[in-house]
């Protein structure tokens, strides 16, 4: 495993334009408007925009875990059923987008770029980017609280109830309790645990970082989380977690990451955590080490 990390750049995260396309797969879409235009101006645009939203989960197999609409972009938490990730996005922001140009008389392209997509390989990632899409619209000033702004599944989530909805909260609630109400109030405990770590971080930096120290606390014993795999098809991300839990295990109880001085167990950590996706930056900051570290285990193991 160790010098097996062959092509860590095809299991990153984060895709900007090659896009990551299978049957299972968890994906947090992103999607801004053109320079400062708006996508939403009134309700209504907000409204159809779901509407398009539903009409794919019942004509594509797209499950959607969790969305954010903010002023000029979107956030979208979904799971793909079939090997049609590229396709379905294209038709859901065309639709969006002759809708939105026809009503305001506007012309040209209303979108920036093509979506983004990170892809979700580890479930305590999953869980903070739930966290932080609901924590957006007061992170950016547009409420000062997730429970005060209307555009994002926060209710579906908190409670009380657990209204019919085209998206489903289940798969990351489960991770937290074995009843509903045990599961709403831990997810509401995360939202003020995260926004207190998340500080002035970009998204996809806080979410990461946050997603690491859940893995620590976990290790730690302080939290209980019931892991599951969030995709399809990741046996070998199943299979090492108790390995990395326990690793984790013996870096909290020791006082950090220097700690572990045989270089192969510390590379071991390093390597589990980036094939679940999580950056360079993000593991070394969470683990009190630096970049250049990790760069040197890696030569001092592999060569």
């Amino acid at each position: 495993m160790l010098c097996n990390s062959s092509d860590m750049s095809d299991r990153r995260i984060f895709r900007s334009r090659r896009k990551i396309n299978k049957a299972g797969l968890v994906s947090h879409i992103t999607q801004h408007a053109a320079g400062r235009d708006p996508l939403f101006v009134e309700t209504d645009d907000r409204l159809y925009f779901l509407s398009l939203c539903k009409d794919l989960w019942k004509e594509h197999g797209i499950d959607f875990l969790a969305f954010c609409l903010m002023t000029n972009h979107v956030h979208l938490l979904l799971k793909q059923t079939e090997d049609n990730l590229p396709a379905t996005m294209q038709n859901l922001f065309h639709r969006y987008a002759c809708y939105f140009n026809g009503r305001y008389g506007r012309r040209g392209h209303l979108f920036n770029s093509p979506f983004r997509q990170s892809v979700c390989l580890d479930p305590l990632y999953l869980l903070s980017v739930s966290l932080y899409i609901h924590l957006n619209p007061v992170r950016v000033g547009l409420a000062n609280s997730y429970s005060g702004y209307r555009w994002s599944s926060w209710r579906l989530y908190c409670g009380p109830g657990l209204p019919k909805s085209f998206v489903d909260p289940q798969p990351i609630l489960r991770m937290l309790g074995k009843d509903l109400s045990a599961r709403q109030a831990c997810y509401r405990r995360y939202l003020k645990k995260a926004l207190r770590r998340g500080g002035e971080m970009k998204l996809r930096e806080a979410a990461g970082r946050f997603g690491i120290r859940l893995w620590l606390e976990q290790a730690a014993g302080s939290i209980t989380i019931l892991l599951q795999s969030p995709a399809a098809g990741e046996d070998d991300l199943r299979l090492s977690s108790e390995n990395l839990e326990a690793a984790l295990r013996r870096i909290t109880e020791r006082g950090g990451m220097k700690s572990l001085r045989d270089p192969a167990s510390r590379l071991f950590v390093v390597e589990q955590l980036q094939a679940r996706g999580y950056r360079r930056d993000e593991i070394a900051e969470a683990l009190g080490i630096t970049e250049r570290t990790i760069y040197r285990l890696s030569k001092q193991v592999c060569h």
